[in-house]
């Protein structure tokens, strides 16, 4: 069950440049404001609620402390010991910064950005997911249990992934712009060489059944080729081909050569084994036209990396935020 659930909890999380679409409503809030309404009482609170306080979870009973606060304009971010310490659904440790910067880009998502959808997006792939392991909600349970999360805690989890997810395609995905130079001095600096493939197949045929000089009249004319038994043919690149096969990269199209068997010794007496090369297609430089999609993702990484660390930097000099 636990192999299951690992692979059922890996698929929970969607491809951060999953193309999502939605209702975007900027909410009237100057994003460059730092919010301190309620921070006083928050304070307050918070110091006296400090003390350490014992909670019952899948590992049973654990100490709990508060270990970051973040100052909004609404009720204020409460970030335990237990939350930092707790893996992510697909199993992956996080530090207390992943932590704090994920429950931030879903307090905008839902509060500054107004995103909706986020809810029946998380719906829809527990759905799918129960769909497709057939599965029931006793057994979906037992499933998020393994990875130390309820059910209702599971469900919330996929909906602040796809909430963060449907913000950053909006404020982070949808900037990264590639541009038609930029691809271009990036294909002319990086060339790629694409070797000779071949496409062979290969045929046995039993010693009994050929003579020695059959078998040579077969390499020279092709007479009594209907008596090899030809297995599926298929494409192999020429870097693929172990130094013993190298010969094929000389050989004609359509002909026929003897070649080491593959099996065993007692089927290598028994067995002359063939090799016949039907197509060939000679090495060259890729294409530009080739590569364009391969090398516009390329690019897109370290876009993607400078906007998303951009946006952390901005977050976290929007909000207050305390550390116990």
């Amino acid at each position: 069950m636990k192999s299951v659930a690992n692979k059922i909890l890996l698929i929970s999380l969607i491809s951060i440049t999953h193309t999502v679409q939605w209702s975007f409503t900027k909410a009237n809030i100057d994003t460059k404001h730092k919010v301190t309404v309620t921070k006083e009482t928050s304070k307050k609170n918070n110091k006296e609620n400090k003390k350490t306080t014992t909670v019952s979870s899948n590992k049973g009973t654990e100490v709990n402390k508060i270990a970051i606060v973040v100052y909004t304009d609404s009720e204020p971010i409460i970030i335990t010991s237990l939350d930092i310490d707790r893996k992510s659904l697909d199993g992956q440790k996080r530090s207390a910064k992943e932590v704090l910067l994920e429950r931030l880009k879903f307090y905008e998502a839902t509060e500054y950005y107004k995103i909706s959808g986020y809810q029946e997006d998380a719906e829809k792939h527990l759905k799918t997911i129960k769909n497709e392991y057939n599965l029931d909600d006793s057994q979906l349970a037992s499933i998020f249990k393994e990875s130390g999360y309820t059910l209702e805690e599971g469900r919330k989890e996929l909906e602040i992934t796809y909430a963060v997810r449907r913000l950053m395609q909006e404020l982070v995905i949808n900037r990264i712009v590639v541009s038609e130079k930029e691809i271009k001095d990036y294909y002319e600096k990086n060339p790629v060489h694409i070797c000779a493939s071949y496409k062979v197949r290969k045929g046995k045929v039993k010693k009994s059944v050929l003579t020695q000089e059959q078998v040579e009249d077969l390499l020279k004319t092709g007479k009594h080729k209907e008596e090899i038994v030809w297995m599926s043919p298929y494409w192999i690149f020429e870097d693929e081909l172990a130094q013993h096969k190298k010969f094929i990269t000389t050989m004609e199209v359509n002909a026929i050569a003897l070649s080491e068997t593959s099996g065993d010794a007692e089927t290598s007496d028994n067995e002359y084994e063939f090799v016949q090369v039907i197509k060939t297609k000679p090495g060259h430089l890729k294409t530009l036209k080739e590569r364009h999609n391969e090398i516009t993702q390329i690019l897109r990484y370290p876009k993607y990396d400078h906007y998303m660390e951009e946006y952390n930097d901005q977050l976290l000099k929007k909000y207050e935020v305390v550390y116990y």
